[in-house]
């Protein structure tokens, strides 16, 4: 079953003002995150704290977002920063999350991941190739939107829910169900 991804975050912009966020509170903030922000605070990114509706809508209008550890909920941030149409720059270890029930997503081609000793090489490389960041956002974008599939979910779902009812009463009797 797939998590909730906000509608609001399904609507791209042309237009990407910000270059990078990283949205995170500098205050109180796990060890983890602090270093990932102090490796890339001289890019300048976007790391003010808003409302669910005003992030979605600065995502939607980022180039490259970079999901740091110890977000609440990292495969929703994933895969809002892919339904926004942003570049979802995320840590190495992501590669085993499957964020996305009917695709997978391939390092490099739909998403960037980093670690603390490559992220400003990899942030460097990337700022130097726009239509790298282009190419790789709206991979992701795609994946996202043929991989995200709340209907083809749900009929997932009730199929299970009738074969486990129907295993159920085959094995306890009908209406003995525990």
């Amino acid at each position: 079953v797939p998590f909730f991804s906000h509608p609001m975050y399904h609507r791209p912009k042309k237009e990407r003002p910000f270059k990078i966020v990283c949205a995170m509170r500098t205050k109180g903030m796990p060890y983890l995150r602090q270093q990932i922000y102090e490796k890339i605070k001289h890019y300048g990114p976007d790391n003010k704290w808003l409302s669910l509706r005003e992030h979605a809508h600065r995502l939607r209008q980022t180039l490259i977002n970079v999901v740091a550890n110890g977000v609440v909920f990292p495969p929703r941030t994933c895969a809002d920063t892919l339904a926004a149409g942003a570049l979802m720059m995320t840590e190495e270890y992501v590669k085993d999350i499957k964020f996305l029930p009917f695709s997978d997503l391939e390092d490099g081609v739909d998403y960037v991941s980093y670690n603390l000793d490559n992220i400003c090489d990899k942030l460097d490389f990337l700022l130097a190739n726009p239509e790298l960041i282009d190419k790789i956002r709206m991979s992701g974008l795609n994946k996202f939107t043929t991989g995200y599939d709340y209907a083809r979910s749900a009929k997932q779902l009730l199929a299970w829910l009738e074969n486990n009812k129907k295993n159920n009463l085959n094995c306890y009797g009908a209406g003995q169900m525990r």
